[in-house]
């Protein structure tokens, strides 16, 4: 495997003090926290809503001015966060709901798009889109697509909603583009039994989720199923025998990771999975010590999982309703937060801001090309790192030449039979990087010392010929720390 490096240019970071302020977009979620949300219910006496959790350390904090659907409900019933992921073009925050028909004035299930001023929200940029009623008790799950619209899965207990714009339908693309958001209903996935959570691709072509039939008995089976959005195909490409599976994320290069929990040895394991198609895939297991089964996984910027961990499993009573950190290399643990008393609540998911994020789609071609940033070689963004690289692994072959692009913003423009992500009207280098045939490239871009630049945002794109045309990576958006 072949590596080049080359050295950032001057103009890269020429002038950045003076734009960094420019950089910073405003009523987000601050670089480098995760984002929890928690549900009532009649066995927690926690409070429901969504919680701020800084990755360098730190309490978490609880998100003020929350819509009543995603606030303590009065009495022994069920309501709060059900689905939480985060906008990489803005920070905001996604939310779906989790509604207990039977209670007074509920029975709605939502889907919210937040932004915050500080800890609370704005209510101003609020958007609130209703999906349908529940007889029983009902919540949907949320992941946002690479081109920025939401791949929503609302469910009645057992089934669809029964009334609504989703009623009879499990899953719905929608777009908040515009100033009232469009539905676009997709076929009700394959498969039955419990669910344990979803994810997406970074082509946005594939969605994950996880099924499990027979929980709790020795002769259950956690299922993970292959999704093709366009067609509505499904497939079992995982699974695992006497097992509970809840917690799945999927990382740029498209490995997929997946917790479940042994009912039989009662231990919790961490599952690395490398997807072919639709045939079985390859599976690597890892026992994690972590004492109670995940209720969630996402993938932090240092490429550990951040689990949010069930509520109901008895013992171990500092763990419950936590938020760790599992190497899913080794199933090392670190407890990163704790309940405070009276609690959170149950906890339902959780997503996490990162400093380096991707967006838009691949273009590929013979290849795939994306930035190996989980974690990154080069370390994190923050100002003094001299050793700072951006890193681009190309699979299963290598480029006939290569280009790195970096500006000041995004963009999205076709040309080359490629998607082109960056803001044309700020590139700041192109530089060729890599050797052809070279499966793996190292662009060295060691970040000053200077407190101006905290906050100071930068997109980066490869271009690469093939011996048929081009492709391109995903952008990757860089803001130091």
């Amino acid at each position: 495997m072949n590596t080049i490096r080359h050295h950032l240019l001057p103009l890269a970071f020429a002038g950045a003090a003076s734009v960094a302020c420019a950089a910073v977009a405003t009523a987000q979620v601050p670089q480098n926290t995760a984002v929890f949300g928690t549900y009532s219910g009649p066995i927690s006496t926690g409070t429901s809503g969504l919680f701020l959790l800084p990755m360098n350390g730190g309490a978490a904090t609880t998100v003020g001015n929350l819509p009543i659907e995603l606030q303590q409900a009065t009495g022994p019933y069920q309501r709060g966060v059900g689905g939480v992921d985060l906008r990489s073009e803005d920070g905001g925050i996604v939310c779906g709901t989790i509604a207990a028909g039977n209670g007074p004035g509920m029975g709605g299930i939502h889907l919210f798009v937040l932004y915050l001023n500080g800890t609370t929200v704005d209510t101003a940029q609020t958007r609130k889109i209703y999906l349908g009623s529940t007889n029983t008790v009902g919540g949907s799950l949320v992941r946002v697509l690479p081109d920025g619209r939401i791949l929503v899965l609302a469910s009645d207990g057992g089934g669809a909603l029964t009334t609504g714009p989703m009623a009879n339908h499990l899953a719905a693309i929608v777009d908040i583009s515009q100033p009232v958001a469009t539905l676009t209903m997709l076929p009700n996935p394959a498969g039955s039994g419990v669910g344990g959570g979803f994810a997406v691709d970074p082509a946005g072509q594939f969605a994950y989720y996880l099924l499990s039939a027979n929980p709790g008995s020795p002769t259950g089976v956690a299922s993970l199923y292959r999704w093709q959005l366009s067609t509505g195909s499904t497939c079992t490409i995982a699974s695992w025998i006497g097992h509970v599976a809840k917690g799945v994320s999927c990382g740029e290069d498209g490995t997929v990771y997946v917790a479940t929990n042994n009912v039989v040895s009662v231990t919790h394991e961490m599952h690395t999975v490398q997807p072919v198609g639709c045939t079985s895939a390859t599976v690597t297991s890892m026992q994690s010590s972590l004492p109670l089964p995940a209720n969630s996984v996402h993938l932090d910027a240092n490429g550990s999982l951040l689990i949010a961990t069930a509520g109901w499993a008895p013992g171990f009573p500092n763990h419950r309703n936590s938020v760790a950190s599992v190497d899913p290399a080794t199933g090392a643990v670190t407890m990163l937060a704790s309940p405070p008393a009276p609690g959170w609540g149950l906890m339902s998911d959780i997503a996490v801001r990162r400093p380096m994020v991707s967006y838009g789609s691949t273009s590929d071609g013979e290849n795939r090309y994306v930035f190996d940033n989980f974690p990154n070689p080069g370390g994190q963004p923050t100002i003094g790192n001299s050793s700072f690289s951006l890193t681009m692994r190309a699979a299963p072959n290598g480029a006939l030449a290569s280009v790195l692009g970096l500006s000041l913003g995004r963009g999205s423009l076709s040309a080359l039979g490629c998607e082109v992500l960056l803001d044309l009207n700020t590139i700041a280098a192109t530089v060729t990087v890599g050797v052809p045939g070279a499966t793996t490239a190292t662009y060295s871009m060691p970040i000053p010392n200077n407190p101006n630049l905290v906050g100071f945002e930068f997109t980066a794109q490869s271009l690469h010929l093939e011996s048929t045309g081009f492709a391109a990576s995903r952008g990757l958006q860089v803001t130091i720390q």
